[in-house]
């Protein structure tokens, strides 16, 4: 509604001025919400997340990237194949986070830093144990399958690795993971018997039946928690330790003892695909040990990155704070109209910076470098909460817009024509409308 100033006295106008500040105590209520749960997830939430999931085709990448590091064509075929297939069945998510609050304890703890980091490492990945649990749940069927594989020497003529059916060992774990040790090895030959006769094209012989009894055995010895419950991972973690289930008979060996390259018997692909394989399960056991290998220089870098971080977190998080305050205190006193500008100006950063710049990254990287072409094709997902602070700078600027300026440029006028009224005393006001 329009205001003809010319009717009005200077006690109506300040009566305006005092009724258009009343109105900005809503908005106010809401800037102060919206900039709480902004500087709130900034603080306390994820400011960068990355979800890979692990799966047969990720595997693939990660052996085709590190092929030019093989002797030759063919120990990187056979590693790639190798892995594959050890990783066929694999459907698991790893989250690494990271989160500020554990940035500024690496940035400013005492010390050279190492512990702060270990501890930023395992809060990044909480649930690594979950994962690593599923991931050797379903590797170990292919794993059995691989080791028999091996002890043949190779498959029947025509025969793909890749269409090895290994389903035939689910069973023998789900036992184990019901803690049936006995049910599960009588499975477990069953399973043996059935894969050598469908994969392998061959009858296996008392002796074979008794060594593979006695293969189990000792598997079962080394999924044997300290609480004597029977855990997968451990197995897997007992084979990169070095250490190996062992037969009477040779034909049952452990898969990082066999031979797996097909042209001078050296071995140099399986040890190359076991190397990687086993590098793997280490960062997965306990990814905060790779601190204890990282140099002096490597470490100081790492807490400058985060000093970095700490710095600019605190920064758009205070700026978010400073106007909750703000908000909070101009809902009492008489002028109500408040400043957003430097909310505004950094409220932007952390999204840009921890969500799009990363995302634009892993598409730009394999334009630039022809040995990056397989990073696109990754099954990552980028995320954390960064966007929760952009959508509320989003809602900020719509309430300053839509809600709070037409209000303020209301109050202005009213300034003005207090400001006229009392340089001109006794004179009509004109040409000031609301």
């Amino acid at each position: 509604m329009n205001v003809d100033y010319r009717t009005l006295t200077q006690e109506e106008i300040e009566g305006e001025r005092r009724k258009q500040h009343r109105k900005l105590i809503f908005p106010n209520i809401f800037i102060l919400l919206v900039s709480l749960i902004a500087a709130a997830t900034l603080l306390f939430g994820s400011l960068f997340s990355v979800n890979v999931h692990i799966d047969r085709e990720l595997v693939v990448s990660l052996a085709e990237m590190s092929e030019s590091g093989s002797s030759s064509d063919t120990d990187g075929e056979n590693t790639a194949d190798m892995l594959a297939f050890l990783a066929k069945d694999a459907d698991a998510d790893i989250a690494v986070s990271l989160y500020p609050l554990e940035t500024v304890n690496v940035a400013f703890s005492d010390g050279d830093g190492r512990g702060a980091l270990k501890d930023l490492i395992s809060s990044a990945v909480p649930d690594l144990e979950k994962v690593v649990e599923t991931l050797s749940n379903q590797m170990a069927p292919a794993m059995v399958s691989y080791a028999m594989m091996q002890a043949v020497e190779s498959l029947p003529e025509g025969a793909d690795l890749q269409d090895v059916d290994t389903e035939v060992f689910n069973d023998t774990f789900r036992l184990i993971n019901e803690q049936k040790p006995q049910e599960a090895k009588e499975e477990f030959l069953s399973a043996c018997e059935i894969f050598a006769a469908n994969e392998l094209d061959m009858t296996l012989t008392e002796t074979e039946k008794q060594d593979l009894a006695d293969f189990f055995d000792e598997a079962l010895e080394m999924m044997e928690s300290e609480d004597g419950t029977l855990s997968v991972s451990n197995l897997l973690f007992a084979l990169m330790e070095g250490k190996s289930p062992t037969a009477s008979d040779e034909s049952v060996q452990s898969m990082s003892d066999e031979n797996v390259s097909e042209g001078d018997g050296s071995g140099q692909s399986g040890e190359s695909g076991a190397n990687q394989f086993e590098e793997v399960l280490a960062m997965l056991e306990d990814p905060s040990a790779m601190v204890d290998d990282m140099d002096d220089q490597t470490v100081e870098t790492i807490r400058t990155v985060c000093l970095a971080i700490a710095v600019l977190m605190l920064v758009c998080a205070g700026c978010w704070a400073i106007l909750a305050l703000f908000a909070l205190i101009h809902i009492f006193v008489k002028n109500k109209k408040v400043g957003m500008w430097y909310v505004k100006l950094t409220g932007i950063l952390p999204f840009l910076i921890f969500f799009v710049l990363p995302v634009v990254a892993v598409a730009v990287l394999p334009m630039l470098s022809p040995d990056l072409t397989a990073v696109a094709s990754l099954p990552i997902a980028f995320g954390g909460l960064t966007f929760v602070s952009a959508i509320c700078l989003l809602v900020l600027w719509c309430i300053s817009i839509f809600w709070c300026h037409p209000i303020k440029k209301r109050i202005k006028v009213c300034e003005n024509a207090l400001r006229w009224k009392r340089e001109n005393p006794g004179n009509m006001i004109g040409g000031y409308q609301i």
